[in-house]
C-alpha cells in the first residue's frame, strides 16, 4: 500500500522542498553562472531551433532514469530533492511513449476477449490515436496550466520543466496499470485503475504541495482539488476507451 514519508506534513515549511525559483524563461535556455563565478557568454545560450536547447532537459543517463522511475513507484525522500535541481524530460517522454503502447496492445487484447464470439477481429488503431493524445495531451498540456496558475497568483518557486518532469514520472503507475486492466471482469479493472489513479495521485499532490502551498490558502485548496480531478479525469478516461 502507498504510504507517504513519515517526514511529511502538509503544514511544514513549505519550502522545506528544494525547488529552485523559476527565475529563467523557459525557451531562453538555461543561465547560471561560470565556473569563475561570472555570468556565462552568450555561446552558452541555446534557442528552440537547436539541438543544444533540447540536448540541456536530457542531461541524465540510463541509470539515473531507472532509479527516478524506482522513486516515483516506492517514495522514501521528496521527489523535487531527488532530481537535485535537474529535471529532465527524456524519462517522462519515454515514460509516455511506452504507455502509449501498451495501452494500445492490452487494449486490443482486452477487445479481442470481448469479441471472441465472433468470426473475424479487426485491429482498431483509433486506441493508438487515442493513446497519444490522451497520454501526451494530458502529460504536455496540463504542467502548463498548472505552471500557469502558480504563477499567476504568486508562486515564485514554480518551475515549468519541473512540472512536466513530475506529471512524466507519474505515469510509470499507468504503465503498471495498463498491464493487468486487461482482464474481462469489468469491477477488477475499476479497481485496479482506482488504485492506479490514487497511488499516483498521491505522488503528485506530495511532490506539488510546497510549491501549491506557496500561493494563498484558498488557492492552493483549490488548485489541489483541480489536480485531484483532472488526475481521476484522466483514469476514467483510460478505464472508458481502452478496458470497458
Amino acid at each position: 500500500m502507498y504510504q507517504l514519508s513519515p517526514s511529511t506534513d502538509f503544514d511544514d515549511n513549505p519550502r522545506a522542498a528544494k525547488i529552485p525559483p523559476d527565475s529563467t524563461p523557459f525557451l531562453s535556455g538555461h543561465g547560471g553562472t561560470s565556473a569563475n563565478g561570472g555570468p556565462t557568454t552568450s555561446s552558452s545560450k541555446s534557442h528552440l531551433w537547436t539541438l543544444s536547447f533540447y540536448s540541456q532537459y536530457s542531461d541524465v543517463d540510463t541509470s539515473e532514469v531507472l532509479r527516478r522511475c524506482t522513486s516515483a513507484l516506492y517514495p522514501r525522500t521528496s521527489f523535487l530533492d531527488l532530481m537535485e535541481g535537474n529535471p529532465d524530460l527524456y524519462g517522462p517522454f519515454w515514460i509516455a511513449t511506452t504507455v502509449v503502447m501498451i495501452l494500445f496492445l492490452t487494449g486490443t487484447i482486452s477487445q479481442y476477449l470481448s469479441r471472441r464470439h465472433e468470426k473475424h477481429f479487426e485491429y482498431d488503431f483509433k486506441l493508438l490515436s487515442g493513446a497519444a493524445g490522451l497520454i501526451y495531451g494530458y502529460t504536455g498540456v496540463i504542467p502548463i496550466a498548472l505552471w500557469g496558475a502558480l504563477r499567476w497568483f504568486g508562486s515564485e518557486s514554480a518551475n515549468l520543466v519541473e512540472c512536466w518532469a513530475l506529471y512524466g514520472y507519474a505515469n510509470v503507475f499507468w504503465i503498471i496499470v495498463a498491464l493487468v486492466s486487461w482482464s474481462p471482469l469489468t469491477a477488477l479493472n475499476w479497481v485496479i485503475v482506482g488504485v492506479g489513479v490514487g497511488v499516483s495521485c498521491a505522488f503528485l499532490i506530495r511532490n506539488l504541495w510546497p510549491v501549491l502551498s506557496a500561493t494563498d490558502r484558498k488557492t492552493s485548496q483549490v488548485l489541489l482539488v483541480l489536480v485531484a480531478v483532472l488526475h481521476a479525469g484522466l483514469g476514467i478516461a483510460i478505464k472508458i476507451l481502452f478496458f470497458a
